[in-house]
C-alpha cells in the first residue's frame, strides 16, 4: 500500500508595500505618504504615479508597514455584551502598546491557562503603585506609574508645608491651608485609584491577547481520508489505493 501525504504549508510572501487594514477587514496595498490627526494619505501601490487617496482614520484599524511594524489607530468597537471575537491581526511577540487598543477589557472572560490574575494585579498596585503592572510583565509601565506616585507624594508634602502658617500668638504650632491639603489629597487618591484600575485592565487585555495566540497555536487541523489513483507505466496502468493526510492551519 502506498501512503500519500499531502501537506499544505503556510507560505509567506515578502512584500515591499504598506498594508492598510480597514475596520471592515479590507486590505489595501499602498504607499503611505502622510498621517494627519484625522486622515491617512496614500498612493495605490500598483499605480504610484496616480492620484493621492485619503482615508478617515476612524475607518482604519491598523497599518502594516513594509518594515514589519504595526500601527494601530482605532479602539476596538465591540459593544459590551456581544460575544468576543478573536482579533485576526495579532501575532506572537507583539508589545502591549501595539495591541492594547484592539481589545475591550469589559468583555474579558477568564479561561484556563490565562497567565495573569486581574484581582491579584489590582491588589498589588493598591499596596505598591505600579506593582500590579509589573507582575503582568509590564515593568516599564509599572516603574513610570510608581515614579508618578512618588512625585505626587512629594507635591502633597510640599502643599502642606508650603501653605502652613504659624499658630496664634506666635506659638510653635503650624497650621496648613485646609483647601490645599484637601485638593492635593484628592488628586493623589485619584491617581492611586486610576493605577489600581489600570493594573486590572492590563491583566485582562494581556490575557485576551494570549487567548488569541493560544487559539492560533491550537488551530491545527488534520484529516486523513482514503485515496484512489492510477499509476501509468509504458507496460500497464494499475489502480493504487492509499491514504491522504491533509494538514490545515
Amino acid at each position: 500500500m502506498i501512503v500519500c501525504i499531502l501537506l499544505l504549508p503556510i507560505a509567506g510572501t515578502l512584500k515591499a508595500q504598506d498594508i492598510i487594514v480597514t475596520k471592515e477587514g479590507k486590505d489595501i496595498q499602498a504607499k503611505v505618504l502622510e498621517i494627519t490627526e484625522t486622515e491617512i494619505k496614500y498612493l495605490d501601490f500598483e499605480n504610484q504615479e496616480g492620484p493621492t487617496y485619503v482615508l478617515n482614520k476612524t475607518n482604519v484599524l491598523l497599518i502594516r508597514y513594509e518594515n514589519g511594524k504595526n500601527e494601530v489607530f482605532s479602539v476596538d468597537s465591540t459593544p459590551t455584551g456581544e460575544p468576543y471575537k478573536p482579533q485576526p491581526y495579532v501575532s506572537e511577540g507583539m508589545r502591549y502598546r501595539d495591541y492594547k487598543k484592539l481589545y475591550n477589557h469589559r468583555i474579558y472572560t477568564r479561561q484556563f491557562g490565562d497567565p495573569y490574575n486581574p484581582t491579584l494585579s489590582g491588589v498589588a498596585s493598591w499596596l505598591i503603585p505600579g506593582l500590579g503592572q509589573g507582575i503582568c510583565d509590564e515593568w516599564g509601565r509599572g516603574a513610570a506609574i510608581f515614579g508618578g506616585y512618588i512625585l505626587g507624594s512629594m507635591a502633597w508634602v510640599v502643599s502642606i508645608v508650603g501653605t502652613s502658617h504659624v499658630g496664634p500668638n506666635g506659638s510653635n504650632s503650624f497650621y496648613p491651608d485646609p483647601t490645599a491639603v484637601l485638593l492635593s489629597t484628592a488628586l493623589l487618591a485619584a491617581y492611586n485609584v486610576w493605577n489600581i484600575f489600570d493594573a486590572v485592565h492590563v491583566a485582562k487585555i494581556k490575557n485576551m491577547y494570549y487567548q488569541d495566540i493560544r487559539g492560533r497555536q491550537t488551530s491545527l487541523q488534520m484529516n486523513i481520508s482514503p485515496s484512489f489513483t492510477y499509476i501509468h507505466t509504458p507496460e500497464t496502468s494499475a489502480p493504487v489505493m492509499g491514504l491522504s493526510m491533509h494538514i490545515g492551519f
